[in-house]
Order: C-alpha cells, then structure tokens, then sequence
C-alpha cells in the first residue's frame, strides 16, 4: 500500500478550541484528521500543527502553544502504543523500515511564530518539546515579519532573520506558508538548509494570496525544498465546487517545473470549514490515492504521497551529523 506523508494538519488546534482532549481517538466526524481516519486513508506520517488564534491575547499565545502540545504529549502519545513521535533521523528512518505495521508517526509544527513572542529562548524551548519546524507568520505582521494579508508587507524583521539562523543551527524546517513574498524571498536567500512551503498551492492555476508565484516555486525546487500541495479548495480553483481533479491540475504544473522529487501534499484538514469533493477528511484519501494511479507510476506516486516528504527531511537532518 502506498501511504501518505501529510505535511500539514490542525488536528491539534480543533481539540483545543473544542475543549475536547479526548477528541481524536473517538469515533466522530467532528475531526478530519482522526486516529480512525488517519488509519482508514493510509496515513503513515501526520504533520500536526501548533496554530494560536490572531484574536487570541498577545500575552497568553505563548501558553496557549504549550496547552496544544500538552494535549499531544498527554492526550495522544501516551494513550496508544501505535503513535511515535518523529524527532531525529532514527525516527524517521523507522518509517522506511516498516512499511506495512499500523504505526502512526508525528511530526509537531508551529503555525506562525506569535507563539514565540521575539524569543529565541521559547523557540529552544518547543525544540526540547519537539518542535521540528516553524512557520514564521500567519496571515499578518508579528515579531518575525509580514503575512500574505498585510496590505503593503515588508520582508523579515531582525528577529526574523535571528529565526532563520537559530532554526538552521537546530536544523529545524523553515515553513515559507503564509509569509508574504518579501518575507519569502528572505528565506530564500539567507537560510543555508532548504526551506519548505507546507500547504501552498500554485498561484498560476489559481491566484489566491497564500498561494505561490512560478519564480517562487521554482526557488524551492532549485535549493531541494519541498512544496505540499493543499487541499484548501479556494487554494485550488475559483470554482463552486472543486474536486480532486483541481488537486491534479496543481500538482501536473510543479511536476512541469521540475518537482517529482520535491512535491508532496499538506492537506490542512482541521484548519477548513470547505473541503474537496472527495476528499472531505483523511480517511478519503484512497480516493486521491487512486486518481493519481490512474496518471502516473507507482513509483512516482510513493514519491508524491511519501518519499518526497521524508527525503527532505532526511535532507534537512543527516547534515546534522556531520
């Protein structure tokens, strides 16, 4: 079975505004991104993102970060032997090993660096936690630099750049999503390890703000990042209805620029009220699964919907041991 790396979700987010800690091993369609359909759609490695609210008080995102990774670290790791978080090479090499066992593995994100507060100290603090990558800003201007939102954004703040070069030290993934070009092209230029874009789409084929421009993506192709393709529909198509053929569309265009080896998906389940024509939530994924069997090999497919993803993170680590 060809399973699926997701690059990006915000399973962890909804459990916390629900108040709900229990949430995700239930039986329920109050989630997209259950532990039932996880399982049930092939997933192997889910991207689970610390996101913190704009209307949330300056003063308590950094606490409300730590109560999202408390409900992780006590509500999910320890309640089922089948969830390992993936922190280092060794981890992640497990992965590759056992392709078949009904392991679920982790990866622990944070969604715009308000949670940080222009602290480096807090940035070390949820690597000790677990934390392998940081979004620098979410729609709109914080400590680090401007959003895609901001009517007239500059690039990176001196704390952005701080960011850039701590990160790269930690060798944490730099997530260019939601960061306006400006902030982008910064990254681009001062990291020395590729930066990754977790869930963004190809502004071309569609021209929504969070979505990126050719010259953009191909600057993540060149310095071998990788780009997850989203399943936000208003990412993907101006369309009432958007279906997994707009999915197609999007990643046949980054495949022409040069990304088989540099393209995955981030789906954002969790952090969407519409969803894609088939695929409402993660246990549908088999659905997409399927379409792109249909198109291209098998082996170009595993890289799509897995390899692709380790691979850049293999990437990102293995230098770290040298």
């Amino acid at each position: 079975m060809i399973h699926l790396f997701d690059g990006h979700c915000d399973v962890l987010y909804q459990m916390w505004r629900k108040k709900n800690y229990s949430l995700f091993f239930q039986k329920t369609k109050e989630l997209h991104c259950s532990f039932e359909r996880l399982q049930h759609g092939g997933v192997k490695v889910q991207t689970m993102a610390i996101f913190v609210p704009p209307e949330t008080p300056k003063e308590i995102r950094h606490f409300a970060a730590l109560e999202m990774l408390d409900i992780f670290h006590h509500e999910i790791l320890p309640k089922n032997p089948h969830i390992e978080l993936i922190t280092d090479l060794s981890v992640l090499e497990k992965t590759k090993r056992t392709p078949d066992d009904q392991k679920l593995y982790v990866l622990l994100a944070i969604e715009g660096a308000e949670p940080l507060q222009g602290s480096l100290t807090y940035l070390r603090t949820f690597y000790r936690l677990g934390v392998r990558s940081v979004g620098f800003t979410w729609n709109y201007r914080n400590e680090a630099g401007d959003g895609v939102r901001e009517r007239h954004p500059a690039g990176l703040s001196n704390f952005g750049f701080e960011l850039i070069e701590e990160m790269n030290r930690l060798h944490m993934a730099i997530d260019v999503s939601h960061l306006a070009e400006p902030g982008f092209w910064d990254c681009i230029g001062h990291s020395r390890l590729p930066v990754m874009a977790s869930h963004c789409n190809a502004k071309e084929l569609c021209n929504h703000p969070r979505n990126l421009t050719k010259d953009q993506l191909k600057a993540i192709f060149q310095t071998k990042g990788i780009v997850g393709i989203t399943f936000v529909p208003y990412f993907l198509s101006s369309q009432k209805e958007v279906t997994i053929t707009n999915v197609l569309h999007h990643l046949e265009y980054m495949l022409a620029l040069g990304g088989e080896d540099l393209v995955g998906f981030g789906s954002d389940f969790d952090g969407i009220d519409e969803t894609v024509v088939g695929l409402e939530h993660s246990g549908n994924i088999i659905n997409l699964r399927n379409e792109c069997l249909k198109r291209y090999s098998e082996e170009v497919v595993n890289k799509i919907f897995f390899k692709n993803w380790r691979n850049y993170y293999h990437r990102l680590w293995a230098e770290s041991r040298n």
